[in-house]
């Protein structure tokens, strides 16, 4: 190596030591103030910067350190930002009132429904069985594809109505945010013995208000998607008996050829009119 380069990791080094130099004497010139600020009865506490709402996810921006008399300070009072920012405010907090350990949760600490619900969405629970809820395989936390099952008027080719049943796929990757009373996930080995009778499920309003429809008029099951799975191609093309048929033998609905209309000859009677069928020879 060139003494250029003997020179330059040494310029290097020596930069590298005077940055941690000063970094550790501005560290221990603060500490000496806020010891002296202590001696004086001055202490620094976080503050709200403006009101926050109950339930809002806290970020730097709404606080703010202050200096106050170690009189005013109170009790839990926390004097670091970074220790409070992305916690959740319990309740609401005023404008310039000390932030207390007492008023913060963790996200996702607590079993309140409500703090898991996304925004825009809407908790909603909704009855399963043993089949529809995977025998009681689904977890909190897990997505899965819902698909509805309807029966549906359909016309005969002799014209006559009868009941037909119809799937259609509803909606893809939804949350599940509870199992029965459970919102948090359990192991394998501590399932319970019984598949919950209820799932709740996180969707936003008008999706909650076409499964709220769905469930009274027919049958809703849940297909588990795979914690891997990213896809969210659906293609919701309604399923039928004869699209079952096209899909699994290839046989396709053959729609006949109405017959043409009977031929008929007008026959005046004085002055009425009539139309009489002329039979085929």
């Amino acid at each position: 190596m060139d003494k250029r380069g003997v020179y330059l990791i040494a310029a290097i080094i020596l930069a590298l030591t005077a940055i941690f130099l000063i970094h550790s004497y501005v560290q221990s010139e603060r500490q000496k103030i806020l010891e002296l600020a202590k001696r004086k009865g001055v202490v620094e506490v976080v503050v709200a910067k403006k009101d926050i709402p109950a339930k809002t996810k806290i970020s730097s921006n709404m606080l703010a350190l202050v200096r106050v008399p170690s009189k005013r300070l109170e009790p839990e009072a926390l004097s670091s930002i970074d220790s409070i920012v992305g916690k959740i405010a319990k309740r609401d907090i005023i404008e310039g009132e000390q932030i207390k350990a007492s008023l913060l949760m963790i996200p996702g600490s607590q079993k309140t429904l409500s703090l898991k619900i996304p925004e825009g969405k809407r908790a909603i629970t909704i009855p399963v069985d043993k089949i529809s809820s995977i025998e009681g395989m689904i977890r909190p936390g897990d997505s899965v594809d819902i698909v509805g099952s309807f029966s549906i008027p359909a016309k005969t080719q002799k014209g006559e109505t009868i009941s037909q049943t119809m799937v259609i796929p509803m909606f893809e990757d939804v949350l599940v945010l509870a199992v029965g009373t459970k919102v948090e996930a359990v192991s394998l080995g501590r399932e319970e013995k019984e598949p919950p009778t209820t799932i709740t499920l996180a969707l936003t309003p008008e999706q909650a208000s076409l499964i709220t429809y769905a469930t009274e008029i027919g049958k809703i099951k849940l297909l588990l998607r795979s914690k891997f799975d990213t896809q969210t191609a659906f293609k919701r093309e309604p399923v039928t008996i004869d699209k079952l048929w096209e899909k699994l033998l290839g046989i396709k609905q053959v729609i006949p050829t109405p017959p043409p209309p009977p031929k008929t000859v007008e026959v005046y009677k004085g002055t009425e009119k009539s139309s009489v069928v002329v039979e085929k020879e």
